[in-house]
């Protein structure tokens, strides 16, 4: 099992075991467990997604800076909407899983910054992570339209 995939692995166990119990009561939105307050299973497709792009991007983070350490400047742009992309797609997930009244603000911000990274990434495909990073960017900008 290579680094992406237990980390996509890792995502949907936290994912599902977050949500899982809301989903087998077949309810929508947040219900009370006990003290505690559980979400539903409503928005997974985007959360996934977002985790997705999280994901390759940490790969292709990796590959700007061993690029940037020989010298080479070329990807310094590319890295910068990384940070972006992770960042963005951070709050996406999160207000997914939490159904937040704001997820549709916060998917047309995603959407915005995933079109930014996977422009960039394009410009380096070359590189094999560069090319997943930019699927998974498409993939969330599909979902975010979906959402917005």
């Amino acid at each position: 099992m290579n680094r992406r995939e237990l980390m996509i692995a890792t995502g949907g166990a936290i994912l599902a075991s977050t949500v899982g119990d809301a989903f087998a009561e077949g309810r929508k939105g947040v219900m009370e467990h006990g003290k505690h307050l559980m979400v539903s299973k409503v928005n997974t497709d985007i959360a996934v997604s977002a985790a997705e792009c999280i994901t390759t991007g940490e790969e292709c983070v990796r590959v700007c800076i061993e690029t940037m350490a020989t010298g080479d400047p070329s990807m310094a742009q590319c890295a910068r909407s990384l940070q972006a992309l992770m960042s963005s797609c951070e709050a996406l997930q999160i207000m997914a899983i939490h159904d937040s009244a704001f997820l549709k603000d916060i998917a047309v911000v995603a959407k915005k910054v995933c079109k930014d990274c996977q422009e960039e990434c394009m410009k380096h495909k070359h590189h094999k992570q560069c090319i997943e990073c930019a699927n998974a960017c498409v993939k969330c900008i599909e979902l975010c339209n979906k959402y917005i």
